[in-house]
């Protein structure tokens, strides 16, 4: 069993007073953990509202002239704009003239994902249908990098639902990185975040997911956090989608999806 107000501790130890999380990329490392309260907010790890203040200060005041320069001077932008979507509804026009140039599928996931959470007006149909069919085409390889695109395509989805028919791709992206992600259990991260991605659609298949959890479980560090990979030292990152899936395990809504 995961020993969960240790790995509260560790992940806490992380926050600095002014709500920034330490990191090498400590903007990324801050946004991730106010994505991670947002899908699953009963997490209760750190200061929440600091971390979005800490967002917050770190946005350009020239935002919007960078976003159209391109997602490679966009990123750290996308990374604040992903933690505090509702400070940043300004930038709805610039983010969807960029996801209408040639960009890789994986980018428009992450711009999408960014105009979903902005609530966008717009008609996102065509970009959703995008990702649907680059969704499909992952499926067909199993690699520790299609099922991070998986999960991360499954979180666009996951905003994606209330306005589009996605529930289809979603049971299919849910079922098979439940059947494939453990060929790839040296990397306790991938393992975690999958747990964490298919509980947040209500998908508790005992057998698959609590196999998942458990494997991950038997690699919690003296410090209460968690590799990247099997016996290397706790990182922030597995740490927070150990507790997102943790949590997520305990306060799963009614199943939707069984395996195919």
């Amino acid at each position: 069993m995961i020993n969960l107000p240790e790995l509260r501790d560790y992940l806490e130890s992380f926050q600095d007073p002014d709500g920034k999380i330490r990191s090498e990329n400590s903007v990324k490392a801050t946004a991730e953990f106010a994505l991670v309260h947002r899908l699953c907010p009963r997490l209760a790890v750190g200061n929440l509202g600091a971390a979005k203040t800490y967002l917050r200060s770190q946005l350009s005041p020239f935002a919007e002239y960078q976003i159209k320069k391109g997602f490679s001077f966009m990123e750290k932008i996308w990374h604040i704009t992903v933690g505090i979507p509702e400070d940043t509804l300004f930038l709805d026009s610039p983010v969807h003239e960029l996801i209408q140039s040639s960009l890789s599928p994986s980018v428009k996931s992450a711009l999408l994902l960014l105009l979903l959470m902005q609530k966008s007006q717009r008609n996102l149909s065509r970009y959703v249908q995008e990702i649907g069919s680059y969704q499909e085409e992952l499926l067909e390889t199993s690699s520790l990098d299609t099922v991070y695109e998986t999960t991360h395509n499954l979180i666009t989805f996951y905003f994606a639902q209330k306005y589009y028919s996605v529930s289809e791709i979603i049971r299919e992206s849910c079922s098979w990185p439940a059947r494939t992600v453990m060929s790839f259990r040296e990397c306790i991260d991938v393992v975690a975040e999958s747990a964490a991605v298919i509980l947040l659609f209500g998908y508790r298949k005992d057998q698959e997911v609590g196999g998942m959890l458990d494997w991950v479980s038997k690699n919690q560090q003296a410090d209460g956090g968690f590799p990247v990979y099997v016996g290397g030292k706790s990182e922030f990152h597995p740490s927070l989608v150990t507790a997102w899936a943790c949590t997520a395990r305990d306060t799963a809504p009614p199943h939707r999806f069984t395996s195919t």
